[in-house]
């Protein structure tokens, strides 16, 4: 499992690589995702209005996409998350039990953003179609939604 450490790690080597250094523009950090367990730092340009993705892996790759039509995002600002990953899995972890017992989870999404402050959005699903999305605080760790769904019953 990644620690705060290793994020703030991750997104330095983002930072200092040379694909971004080439790219820097008007920007700011926005996100931070493990999707598939593969790491993702996201800036948002004021400039033309576009997300970009750096995939951290053996290498770094950028991709650019308009995932903001509506409103402009908000920046994360990393000195106000005092909830590292560690513990907002852990808390996730704990509410998962409460909430889908011993069901298989098949995959786990987690987002480290800022919705009018910094916060964790954590998202497990499960073999049988069940999406449990848990919202932590990044400043106090509250809990702040939990919710479970049948996936099936989001597309009606």
């Amino acid at each position: 499992m990644l620690n705060c450490k290793k994020k703030m790690n991750t997104i330095t080597t983002v930072v200092n690589s040379e694909i971004f250094k080439k790219w820097h523009k008007q920007e700011y950090l926005i996100s931070y995702y493990i999707l598939n367990q593969t790491e993702n730092v996201v800036f948002y340009s004021k400039e033309n209005k576009k997300a970009t993705i750096f995939t951290v892996a053996d290498t770094i790759e950028m991709s650019e996409d308009d995932l903001f039509q509506r409103k402009e995002p908000e920046e994360l600002k990393l000195e106000a998350v005092n909830i590292d990953l560690n513990n907002a899995l852990t808390i996730a972890e704990e509410a998962k039990e409460r909430q889908l017992g011993e069901e298989v989870i098949e995959k786990k999404i987690i987002i480290l953003s800022s919705e009018n402050h910094s916060q964790w959005n954590i998202t497990y699903i499960t073999n049988t179609l069940k999406m449990l999305n848990i919202k932590i605080n990044a400043i106090d760790g509250n809990i702040e939604k939990e919710k479970v769904e049948a996936l099936i019953a989001l597309g009606k």
